[in-house]
């Protein structure tokens, strides 16, 4: 219920990758049907999922010299790898016995499990660099929380007020977390401090607001929608909101921004056919292409790129 995945082809950016001369590198593991990859560190290592050939999803990470290395939690039937921090230690979900569980998954490949108290499913967003972990959670009455996993393992729970569904994207080094709630059948952005405050927000004529990303000096990323179409937005620290679109783009989707303020991400043009593109902090849109792919997304951008 609370699995999320992002469009079926996945795109990475990575050290490799030049907005101007993209260089692409294919991988699968070992056996695998379907291959997705979800998240990139500054030293080029991915972390995701595939399907084996009797349809059973696990999780790998990827070493940027190559080597994969898939893991399980103990019990897991389906394993989704959402974050992988600086330190290469991993953070997702995984379902045993039909009940969604998070996981962190430490570099020497340690797994520890847990879950929010109270929670009848839990989807994992992100780990930072000092192994706080962010994602939201289904209660026994079907309402979604937002929660923060600290690296002691205190689990803190939170909604912004008149919430009827906190859903957690992002958390970046400081502790603080961007995402998204449901209000009066309305999403909107919100920004959540270390100390517990709840900032609101929505670009201008937004009626739903997506915040998907936060970096590491606080600027947020994420989607709108207006009477106009469906858009993108970068929010500085000061609260600055600055829209934008993707060239020709009925659909703009910001997902992922790094500490350069560049943003990853995906448009359309004619709700068919999906191409990444990379903003930089300029404003500058550099849209590309998998070669022969018919659909390309880019979920996740390092530092590495400008």
């Amino acid at each position: 219920m609370l699995k999320r995945f992002a469009l079926a082809v996945l795109c990475i950016l990575g050290p490799g990758f030049s907005a101007n001369a993209a260089t692409f590198t294919t991988f699968d593991p070992p056996g695998s049907t379907d291959t997705r990859g979800f998240s990139i560190n500054g030293l080029g290592s991915i972390a995701g999922d595939y399907r084996d050939s009797n349809s059973v999803v696990h999780g790998f990470v990827r070493a940027a010299d190559g080597t994969i290395t898939e893991f399980d939690p103990p019990g897991s039937t389906d394993t989704d790898a959402s974050s992988i921090n600086g330190t290469g230690a991993i953070a997702g979900s995984y379902k045993a016995k039909h009940v969604w569980h998070g996981y962190v998954r430490a570099v020497d490949g340690t797994i520890t499990t847990f879950d929010p108290p109270g929670s009848t499913g839990i989807f994992v967003a992100s780990i930072n660099d000092k192994g706080s972990i962010a994602g939201d959670y289904s209660d026994a009455n079907d309402i979604v929380h937002g929660f923060v996993r600290a690296a002691d393992g205190t689990i803190t729970t939170f909604d912004p007020k008149g919430s009827t569904g906190t859903f957690a994207a992002s958390i970046n080094d400081a502790g603080t977390v961007t995402g998204s709630f449901d209000r009066n059948g309305n999403s909107r952005g919100y920004v959540r401090a270390v100390d517990g405050t709840i900032t609101v927000f929505d670009p201008s004529g937004s009626d739903d607001t997506k915040a998907r990303t936060i970096n590491g000096k606080g600027s947020i990323a994420g989607d709108y929608t207006d009477n106009t179409g469906f858009h993108g937005f970068v929010r500085a620290t000061d609260g600055t909101i600055t829209t934008f679109d993707a060239p020709g783009s009925v659909v703009t989707d910001a997902l992922s921004i790094n500490t350069k303020g560049s943003i990853a991400g995906a448009y359309t043009a004619n709700y068919h056919r999906w191409h990444g593109f990379v903003r930089a902090a300029d404003g500058t849109i550099k849209a590309f292409d998998y070669p022969e792919s018919k659909s390309t997304v880019a979920v996740s951008i390092n530092s590495t790129h400008s």
